[in-house]
């Protein structure tokens, strides 16, 4: 009579480790690399919001004297060097504080009845003979203004801060 020999299909437990342990050593590569670069995202979104409010408070002045050039006028309610906050529905700039925006719907406004943003945001201006000079700063998070704001040499992303600048003309 032959006997038979039946042998058990499966894995060791020392093939069940080793494949265990090269599990998580992968799992743990990828939740090394995923993790900044989720972190890197938000900054990313950050500073994309920060340039386009920047672009947008030189933007609003421009607009402030297209409608003074409609009017007859360079710079009207511009007329005086400073620092001055606007919204997207303001007919002139005003001054402003701490230049803390806020959230109203979809839009970034400096009305403190709505929703607090992570954004600040300071427009200055410099008016010239015939043309006016606008610097547009913004901040967020822990970002500061730079001490004059005539000046943005310390206004860097790595300071949190960004800037867009343009000089408009009296071209009447």
């Amino acid at each position: 009579m032959t006997q038979k020999h039946t042998t058990k299909d499966g894995f060791s437990i020392l093939e069940t480790m080793i494949a265990s342990f090269v599990l998580v050593v992968g799992l743990a590569g990828a939740i090394t690399v995923f993790g900044p670069a989720v972190q890197f995202t938000g900054a990313s979104r950050d500073q994309a919001i920060a340039a386009a409010l920047a672009q947008e408070g030189a933007e609003l002045i421009k607009n402030v004297r297209d409608n003074n050039m409609l009017g007859g006028s360079f710079n009207d309610h511009m007329n005086a060097d400073g620092t001055y906050c606007m919204d997207y529905n303001d007919t002139a700039p005003s001054s402003c504080g701490s230049g803390q925006l806020y959230i109203s719907g979809n839009w970034y406004v400096h009305n403190a009845t709505s929703t607090r943003a992570l954004f600040k945001r300071k427009i200055y201006i410099d008016n010239r003979p015939g043309e006016l000079a606008i610097k547009s700063y913004v901040v967020w998070r822990d970002g500061r203004f730079p001490a004059s704001l005539a000046n943005p040499a310390s206004c860097t992303l790595v300071n949190k801060c960004a800037f867009a600048q343009t000089v408009l003309t009296d071209w009447k």
